[in-house]
């Protein structure tokens, strides 16, 4: 028998011990990652990288986690017509059929590009850290200037105010916003 056999054969309640203190470290290490994941309060969303604008009201990190804006709803940018005929002149360029009009789906879609794409951003979570579709919510600030985006999207009129229980923690500040894209007939509540 080996010298570490007799060692446990011989300790048994230190060895217990011992084991168990290697399980209950490792546990307690896999569980902060857990809760880091889950909960979402580890410091990788401290400063991350929006890879791309999905909609006025959602975003892809870096690490490819869709992240919904709490607070806001925005219209969907308009869909691109797949069927739609490609016109090229004679050196192969593509010839846009521009229209005069921009929708303002296209509007809100350009105005969160312009705030986010590209950008560091700062996550902030409240009590509900998912949606019932599975999707991440986050209040989201520019890293560089710690603008609050949530608010700015509605301050311009580029969505509509949609607070829901439990994720109240900036509701004043939203609301404010928004009555002040009211009063001002902003983006979207200009057309009303």
């Amino acid at each position: 028998m080996s010298r570490c056999c007799k060692f446990f054969n011989k300790h048994k309640y230190a060895s217990l011990l011992i084991l168990l203190f290697i399980i209950g470290t490792a546990s307690i290490t896999y569980a902060n990652l857990f809760d880091d994941f889950a909960f979402k309060t580890n410091e990788q969303y401290q400063k991350i990288l929006v890879k791309r604008v999905i909609s006025a009201d959602k975003i892809e990190l870096e690490n490819e986690e869709r992240i919904r804006l709490i607070g806001i709803k925005a219209p969907q940018p308009p869909k691109q017509d797949k069927n739609r005929k490609i016109e090229r002149d004679k050196f192969g360029f593509v010839i846009e059929q521009a229209s005069p009009l921009i929708s303002m789906e296209e509007k809100a879609f350009d105005f969160a590009k312009s705030l986010l794409e590209g950008q560091f951003v700062r996550l902030e979570f409240d009590d509900q850290k998912t949606s019932e579709k599975h999707e991440t919510l986050a209040y989201v600030f520019r890293y560089d200037d710690d603008l609050f985006v949530n608010a700015e999207i509605l301050r311009q009129g580029f969505a509509t105010l949609h607070i829901r229980i439990p994720n109240t923690k900036y509701k004043k500040t939203l609301r404010e916003a928004y009555r002040e894209a009211r009063q001002e007939k902003r983006g979207l509540l200009g057309e009303y």
